[in-house]
């Protein structure tokens, strides 16, 4: 058994969601390839089409200004960059030439200070260290001239008013020793002053510098990222100038509005009909068949399956034709059995094979949709004899044999046993030949379930 299909279906669909203005076909219209079957309406994708287009040159007049803004800044630093002409930098490398300077003159401050501390011919501590050996020696002679004075003074000799100066003298030279020495350490002391001023100079020169170069390479770093700011607004404004998305957006709206008068996507016939006038026009809205050419869908046996193979003819029938045959051919068997709904192969008994029939023959009282019986000939032989399967039994030697009733003379009949050899088999019948089996005969069915054997009275009513 199986069912009527279309060789062509075309189901018929709109995703907009507008609602339908017009239907332009009814069920069983022929219609051509691109022929409108239905319009929607567009008011509203054409006002979008419209505010789109408007806002796409308004956006192309904007970003236009500013890419040439941003690339003529961009521009200008990199060709401050480029020349050196650069601002911030110019100041920064200024300066770091001027702590060099600075630097170079503490550095040489700093070497002459001590060159000064090792040097004893230096003109400060010279004159300090001559003062005092000048003062040391004028104390040890005034001490000595005090001393040999005293024994005079203790003859007798001199007057205590002679050695009073003499000691006054004598004090006199000690205090210029001390003040001599005192010069000694002040003039040392400077020197080491001198020296640590210079050393903390140098310090100070160094920390300028580094100050300076560090300015310099950020100053720079910072000359960088602002010619990366500006070519990121370049790249930015390119990005806002790049109108294709807003092109995108109208070739949609476009398509939408070439979209909605819906067409037939191929020639044949209309066999439904959904799209209803101000209702929404989405999803299926129509089905397009080919009537002309048709198809059954079957189910094949697995006793069946390898006995079968495309291009054998079948024989079909249905309850619109009567007992007219109609030509078809067996186009194709699937090569694994019927999945279920998992897709594995449905565990049965009674596993089957999905297949498909083309109808052959012209002008085929069929519909799309009908019941149809099909009969696949695998093999074909005519002028021959054939009985049902239960018509056949085996005789007591094995031999397969049926039964004919035969008049016995007395008005009667009677069965009489005919060895038979078989032929071709189908689901319910087999060929036989042999003695006796010729037009007319009277065969018996049934013959086990009856129970019958040879001379075995029988009535025969009717022809059959």
């Amino acid at each position: 058994k199986g069912t009527v299909e279309s060789a062509m279906k075309k189901n018929v669909y709109s995703s907009l969601g507008s609602a339908v203005k017009s239907v332009c076909v009814a069920v069983g219209d022929s219609v051509s390839e691109g022929q409108v079957l239905c319009r929607l309406d567009t008011e509203e994708i054409e006002f979008n089409l419209s505010s789109q287009r408007l806002e796409l040159k308004a956006a192309q007049r904007s970003n236009t200004n500013q890419l040439e803004s941003s690339e003529f800044a961009y521009g200008t630093a990199a060709e401050s960059l480029k020349k050196g002409t650069n601002a911030g930098i110019l100041s920064a490398e200024a300066a770091l030439k001027s702590a060099d300077a600075s630097l170079k003159s503490a550095k040489k401050a700093y070497a002459d200070a001590l060159d000064e501390q090792g040097n004893p011919s230096s003109s400060g501590k010279a004159t300090a260290q001559s003062a005092l050996r000048s003062a040391e020696i004028d104390l040890g002679e005034r001490r000595a001239e005090l001393e040999a004075n005293r024994q005079l003074y203790e003859a007798g000799a001199i007057s205590q008013d002679a050695l009073a100066k003499l000691e006054s003298a004598c004090a006199s030279a000690q205090a210029r020793l001390s003040d001599a020495q005192a010069a000694a350490r002040n003039a040392e002391t400077a020197e080491l002053r001198a020296v640590e001023r210079a050393r903390e100079s140098l310090d100070s020169a160094q920390l300028a510098r580094e100050s300076a170069a560090t300015s310099l390479a950020s100053a720079r770093e910072v000359a960088g990222q602002e010619l990366e700011r500006y070519r990121n607004s370049v790249t930015g404004a390119q990005i806002s100038a790049n109108i294709d998305s807003r092109l995108l957006s109208i070739e949609r709206l476009e398509r939408q509005l070439e979209s909605a008068t819906v067409t037939a996507p191929a020639a044949g016939v209309v066999t439904a009909v959904y799209a209803k006038v101000g209702a929404i026009g989405s999803g299926l809205l129509f089905v397009v068949e080919d009537t002309e050419r048709l198809l059954i869908r079957t189910k094949i046996k697995e006793i069946d399956a390898g006995r079968v193979t495309p291009g054998m003819p079948v024989v079909i029938k249905s309850d619109s034709s009567g007992d007219a045959e109609l030509s078809g051919a067996l186009m194709s068997i699937d090569p694994a059995a019927i999945k279920d709904a998992n897709g594995e192969t449905m565990a049965s008994s009674d596993v089957e094979f999905a297949a498909m029939v083309s109808v052959t023959q012209a002008g085929a009282p069929l519909k799309i949709g009908m019941n149809a019986r099909l009969n696949i000939i695998a093999k074909q032989r005519d002028d021959i004899y054939y009985v049902p399967f239960d018509a056949v039994t085996t005789d007591e030697n094995g031999e397969p044999a049926v039964y004919i009733a035969v008049p016995d003379g007395n008005g009667g009949s009677v069965a009489r046993k005919a060895v038979v050899r078989e032929g071709m088999h189908t689901d319910f019948y087999v060929e036989i030949e042999g003695e006796g089996i010729e037009d007319g005969a009277n065969i018996i069915k049934d013959v086990a379930e009856i129970g019958v054997f040879d001379g075995m009275p029988i009535f025969v009513r009717g022809a059959a």
